[in-house]
């Protein structure tokens, strides 16, 4: 990402779509070659990809590209750099790295990206509000690094069979029934550094937001680099709209259930889609 004008370095600003020269202010706009599409041939939304095709022939349905990758040796996490990216921050042990020897490696990309709408120092700030707020005086706060990490979606749908028990007066009664399942942009994260509660942050945000994956949004930005397989990924996806279900009995029936038992052969995942969110 050089300056065609002076050969200094682009940076990719936080309003999503531009690209600027930090020497002589030469701007770029990135927008115009992530075009949204409005629909997909599979599962519901934009840029769906066909699950069973994808497990079947993994590489010819998702092409692998060039890219350059770099391994932290402190936690040993693989990040995906930009072409021109020289240095990197590791936002796990804050490690700080050349990165002149990252490796060029045939990977499969992502699907789409979230781009970054706001400068490390507007969240440092509002890190130092909120603990103003919460009585922490004098705060030492390590570096902010801003991120992108990797998240699978699924659409999952199909019939669960269920059966349980119901009270009816003073007995609980045997009850069963299919129950007609769609769950759409299920998140499972796509690394094995990333705990439950990153899960359910993942859940939050709003993937409308999704462009087209273009490299250049990683312009000064690193992203980690997936390590749940797809096909792992996908069962955790189901096992998530299971739960959902366990959680919400009443989905199935407006009466309390107990002992409630969820057959899922016919729960499938329709489709999926790799991204990129930024942290």
């Amino acid at each position: 990402f050089v300056c065609p004008q002076c050969a200094g370095k682009l940076q990719f600003l936080p309003d999503g779509a531009t690209l600027r020269c930090g020497f002589c202010g030469f701007e770029q706009v990135v927008a115009n070659g992530a075009a949204r599409p409005t629909n997909s041939q599979f599962g519901e939304g934009a840029f769906e990809q066909d699950f069973s095709t994808a497990l079947a022939q993994a590489k010819g349905h998702l092409a692998p590209v060039q890219m350059r990758t770099f391994q932290c040796n402190g936690c040993a996490v693989e990040f995906v750099l930009s072409p021109e990216a020289i240095s990197l921050t590791c936002p796990y042990c804050d490690s700080t790295y050349v990165t002149e020897t990252a490796a060029a490696q045939d990977i499969i990309p992502p699907h789409v990206v979230i781009p970054f709408r706001i400068l490390p120092e507007q969240a440092e700030k509002a890190i130092r509000v909120w603990l103003k707020e919460i009585g922490v005086e004098r705060p030492q706060i390590s570096p902010i690094v801003g991120i992108y990490l990797p998240v699978w979606t699924f659409d999952v749908g199909g019939e669960i069979r269920w059966g349980g028990q119901v009270k009816r007066g003073d007995n609980w009664v045997p009850v069963s029934g299919n129950y007609l399942a769609f769950s759409n942009d299920v998140c499972v994260p796509a690394s094995k550094k990333l705990n439950g509660d990153m899960a359910k942050a993942f859940a939050a945000f709003d993937l409308d937001g999704l462009m087209a994956y273009d490299g250049r949004y990683l312009a000064d930005w690193p992203a980690e680099r997936h390590t749940i397989p797809l096909a792992d990924a996908s069962l955790q996806a189901r096992k998530q709209v299971l739960q959902e279900l366990r959680r919400n009995p009443r989905k199935l029936t407006l009466e309390d259930v107990r002992n409630l038992k969820l057959g899922s052969l016919g729960l499938v995942v329709e489709s999926f889609k790799l991204a990129l969110l930024p942290v």
